[in-house]
């Protein structure tokens, strides 16, 4: 019975642990190219990174990897979209996701 206990306060504690650690939004301030003032972006990335349990965290949501996803190279918005499946709170939390969105020129 020990032992039961042992891994049920283990299981509550990293439950709790990695609740504390949540998505970091990407920011960044861009002033466009001039040769891009006016004109509609041609190319779009995304990359999502998603959260289950708020125990279970996947995916890489980083400006970094939108940015190659979509094959952008000059980028000229970013933007950054949550989804959050019941309620965003430790104990009703069941599925959370952040994606990035980049849009840009190649």
């Amino acid at each position: 019975m020990p032992g039961c206990f042992r891994v049920a306060c283990l299981v509550i504690v990293t439950s709790f642990i990695s609740g504390c650690a949540d998505f970091a939004t990407p920011v960044a301030v861009l002033a466009p190219k001039p040769e891009h003032e006016g004109k509609e972006p041609t190319q779009i990335g995304v990359a999502c990174a998603h959260k289950i349990f708020w125990v279970i965290s996947f995916g890489d949501s980083h400006i970094r990897e939108a940015k190659k996803k979509g094959g952008v190279v000059d980028i000229v918005t970013v933007e950054v979209v949550n989804k959050v499946f019941l309620v965003d709170s430790f104990p009703l939390n069941f599925y959370k996701r952040q994606c990035t969105e980049v849009a840009g020129f190649s």
